[in-house]
C-alpha cells in the first residue's frame, strides 16, 4: 500500500535542506510528508505498539531523509518522537539533524550494560524530536541488534516517547533489517521511484514478511515530475 510519494527536490527548490518539513514547512514537499504522516496514522490505527522500522530494498533510496522528515511531521502534531539509527554499518541519521558526533549512541548502549538510556538520547533543534545516533561502528552489528539489550532499549524508549522510528540498513544487503523487524510493530519500505525495480521491492517485502513484521506501506521517493510548460507540473495520484 503506498503511504505517499516524494518528488526529488533540488537546491534551487529547497537550498541544501534535508529536513524540508522543518526548514520549508509551506512547501509542497513538506505537504507530501504531512500526507504520509496522515496515511501512516491510519495504517497504525489497529497496530498495538508504537515502534516503526523504516528500511529500503537497496542503498541510496533515501530512507534516512524520509525518516528524518517523518519524525518532524509527527512531532508537529504534538507527539514526542525518537529516531534510532539502527544502521550500525553506515550510521547517517545524526547528519540529517546537523549533529557532528554520533557518540555515545546505539552501539555503546548495546555493547555496554553500564550505559544508561539517558546517555544515548540526544536532543535536536526540533521540539519533540530526539535521536539515538549509531555510535561507533561495531564489528558485529547483527548480533548487537538481536541482543537482549536492544529489547531493553526499545522498552525504555517506549516509556517516554509516543513514536519510535528505527532506521535500518537495506533489506537486500545485510540481515540487520530482518533482525530488527522481529522487534518492531510495523515497517515502512522506502523505494526510489526512478531506480528501484519491482523485483527488488517484492524481494524486500517477502523478506520482511518472513520475519513476520506488519508492513504498513511503501513511500515512493525521488519521483521526477513531468513538466508541461508555464511552470506547471503534473502530480500523479495513488
Amino acid at each position: 500500500t503506498p503511504l505517499g510519494a516524494i518528488f526529488r527536490w533540488s537546491d534551487q527548490d529547497v537550498p541544501g535542506e534535508e529536513l524540508v518539513v522543518w526548514r520549508s514547512p509551506s512547501s509542497g514537499y513538506a505537504e507530501s510528508f504531512r500526507q504520509i504522516r496522515a496515511n501512516l496514522q491510519f495504517a497504525t490505527t489497529n497496530v498495538p505498539g508504537n515502534v516503526v522500522l523504516v528500511t529500503s530494498p537497496g542503498p541510496g533510496d533515501g530512507k534516512s531523509t524520509i525518516i528524518g522528515n517523518m519524525a518532524v511531521a509527527l512531532a508537529q502534531t504534538g507527539k514526542k518522537v525518537v529516531v534510532v539509527d539502527g544502521d550500525l554499518r553506515r550510521p547517517n541519521v545524526h547528519r540529517k539533524f546537523s549533529m557532528e558526533q554520533r557518540e555515545p549512541g546505539l552501539s555503546n548502549f548495546l555493547a555496554d550494560d553500564t550505559t544508561q538510556i539517558g546517555d544515548v538520547i540526544h536532543p535536536t533543534e526540533i521540539e519533540g524530536v530526539g535521536i539515538v545516533p549509531g555510535g561507533p561502528i561495531p564489528p558485529n552489528p547483527s548480533e548487537l541488534l538481536g541482543s537482549p539489550r536492544m529489547a531493553v532499549l526499545i522498552d525504555q524508549l517506549q516509556m517516554v516517547n509516543d513514536v519510535i522510528l528505527i532506521d535500518s540498513p537495506p533489506v537486500l544487503v545485510v540481515a540487520d533489517a530482518s533482525v530488527l523487524a522481529a522487534q518492531v510493530d510495523g515497517a515502512v519500505v522506502v523505494v526510489d521511484g526512478f531506480k528501484t525495480r519491482s523485483a527488488s521491492l517484492k524481494a524486500a517485502v517477502d523478506t520482511l514478511e518472513n520475519a513476520q513484521v506488519n508492513i504498513l506501506g511503501v513511500v515512493i521517493n525521488k519521483l521526477r515530475r513531468a513538466k508541461f510548460g508555464y511552470g506547471y507540473y503534473y502530480y500523479p495520484y495513488y
